[in-house]
């Protein structure tokens, strides 16, 4: 092993070579890594780090490392030489644990190694390679040929089930790491209703902005994993972490072979002529970066904007839209995940063609549901936060089991909001409304804080002007305060519950399939016979792919897109709003 300081002459020992320097920038690992073939950065700070190894094409490098948690290592205030007397010993054990590694029988992912200054305690650290990297990343090119999808049979473990697998896995993948994980952080919550927890991530390609995730189960493992798996998902779902964007062109050049923006639906001139509106208005000669999907229902490859495919900040070109990951999902095989994001899409949609067209629609007495667990919730939520819950089954013309729960506060006190909505749909009637109550359940924690004075006056305001709803939060608090209960006079027509025997979802039952491309044909038989399309673009990247785990976005060319701010609602030229158009529900909509 060869040790060298900042300003040595650097030789190359039998055991390896380690280089320290007081600061490690992009440009001197740049530098290095084009001087010696394979070599170890160290950093000396309130902590020593050693590694991963560095050599001409790896994955996996100092850098990614730092993009994963900004606080995780001393990559840029690395203390100044003379070294500590005792690091050559150390770096013996430290050298043969990444020794280990470099042949072959070490940890899979690169590694860090830490030494405690204090203790000489030897910690190894491993980590994902970061897919954006500017150092070490290299994507291979989007095509028309990498987004053509075969679906495959997938067995089931039975026929309400509709994950091929669990994934408490990725609890011990690696992705949960505090200092040079995906996740930078996990937490349990003690809530009044259902066990959580949350996970902090950091958004693709930066080293400060910190995202969180949630999860609400029926225990607090599932709950950690859910949220992990949605961290993942929105991650996923920020930009392009698995293949290069490549196609720059105008749809009018485009048109043979792309998908035209406005079926996705866009904005009204009048929303174009706001203050500060920040969207592109689209014609057929503005250049932009396309991605390549997958038509299920033509059965051919796609062309799709970047910024409708991916809603980060990261992606390129105009917006056109303020786009969501409404649509994203994540599956232990690519069949799962297209099948549940499916779901998700014709949820939103059927949640917002309800609240724009105002129909007529069916409440059900939530006493004769006949599942132990969901009456216990809806009982959980009386008895222990004095909330009624009122159980709407929702009209859905794909045939998809869509219910609305909401919480409507029983008593006359200030400190609690009025009221709370959530949807769920499946094609289990009875997973729907779990889904749904399991929302609402986070809702309710949620708005624990509600009883502070600030926290009411904002909805007071919105109330006056729709404009001041302009993030997911607004849409909930403005339906906390009890002057916005009015709104939902539509759902409240009469005073008759029906018995659930007598629900629509009760009867018309999902058939019982044992293969997972079975539930997705069906699926997409259902989208065909309303006209509908389902475009699936692949967002896995190696974060994923580490765990056996596929992300998509699926989009449903005519179907209501999931909008947040009421400044940024898509309804312009979507055909399933025809005929509503006088009578349009002009208030922002109430979900999450």
């Amino acid at each position: 092993m060869t040790l060298v300081g900042a300003e040595d002459e650097i030789g190359i020992g039998d055991g390896g070579l380690i280089i320290v320097r007081s600061e490690w920038s992009e440009e001197r690992l740049r530098e290095t890594n084009a001087r010696f073939p394979a070599w170890y950065p160290m950093c000396i700070g309130d902590r020593i780090s050693l590694g991963p190894l560095m050599s001409a094409g790896s994955r996996g490098c100092l850098l990614c490392a730092e993009r994963r948690q900004p606080a995780a290592l001393p990559i840029g205030a690395a203390a100044a030489l003379p070294l500590p007397c005792f690091i050559d010993d150390v770096l013996g054990n430290a050298m043969h644990r990444l020794v280990d590694r470099q042949l072959g029988t070490g940890p899979d992912h690169p590694s860090i190694i830490e030494i405690s200054p204090d203790t000489l305690e030897v910690s190894p650290r491993h980590f994902l390679p970061d897919p954006t990297c500017p150092l070490c990343a290299d994507l291979p090119l989007d095509s028309a040929e990498r987004a053509t999808i075969e679906v495959t049979s997938r067995a089931k473990p039975s026929a309400t089930t509709f994950r091929v697998r669990d994934n408490h896995g990725v609890l011990g993948s690696g992705y949960t790491d505090p200092k040079v994980g995906v996740v930078a952080g996990l937490t349990s919550h003690i809530t009044t209703l259902l066990p959580a927890a949350s996970a902090r991530f950091g958004a693709p390609g930066s080293s400060s902005s910190i995202s969180t995730s949630y999860g609400q189960a029926g225990d607090h493992r599932t709950a950690t994993m859910l949220a992990v798996l949605e961290g993942l998902e929105r991650r996923a779902g920020m930009r392009p972490m698995g293949k290069q964007t490549v196609v720059r062109g105008t749809y009018g050049e485009l048109r043979a072979r792309a998908l035209d923006p406005r079926d996705l639906g866009l904005y009204s001139e009048e929303q174009y002529t706001l203050p500060g509106f920040p969207f592109t208005r689209f014609d057929e000669h503005l250049p932009l970066d396309w991605v390549w999907g997958y038509s299920l229902l033509r059965k051919e490859p796609i062309l799709v904007p970047e910024t409708m495919a991916y809603f980060g900040s990261g992606a390129r070109g105009p917006r056109l839209v303020r786009e969501t990951s409404s649509g994203c999902a994540v599956g232990s095989c690519l069949e799962e995940a297209v099948f549940h994001s499916v779901i998700e899409v014709m949820e939103r949609d059927t949640a917002l063609r309800t609240w724009y067209s105002r129909p007529s629609v069916r409440q059900i007495a939530v006493a004769t549901v006949p599942d132990e667990w969901i009456r216990f919730v809806v009982e959980r939520i009386r008895w222990r936060c004095d909330y009624e819950v009122h159980l709407f089954e929702l009209p859905s013309d794909v045939g998809l089991a869509t219910f609305w729960a909401m919480a409507v506060e029983s008593g006359s006190s200030s400190s609690r909001p009025h009221s709370l909505s959530a949807v769920g749909a499946d094609p289990h009637p009875l997973r729907a409304v779990r889904s749904a109550l399991r929302e609402l359940a986070g809702h309710i924690d949620w708005t624990d804080d509600w009883g502070e004075s600030s926290t009411r006056s904002r909805p007071a305001a919105m109330l006056g002007n729709p404009y001041l709803v302009g993030e997911v939060e607004d849409h909930l608090a403005l339906y906390c305060h009890p002057d916005a209960f009015e709104r939902f006079a539509f759902l409240f027509t009469d005073d008759v519950r029906l018995d659930w025997n007598s629900s629509w979802s009760s009867r018309n039952s999902w058939p019982d399939h044992l293969d997972l491309r079975d539930d997705l044909g069906e699926m997409l038989d259902r989208l065909q016979r309303c006209g509908l399309d389902a475009i699936v673009v692949d967002q896995t990247g190696e974060e994923l792919r580490s765990a056996d785990l596929v992300c998509v976005k699926t989009l449903v060319p005519g179907a209501l897109p999931m909008t947040f701010g009421h400044a940024y609602r898509r309804t312009t030229g979507l055909p399933r709003l025809h005929g509503v158009a006088d009578d349009r529900n002009p208030h922002p909509h109430p979900f999450a």
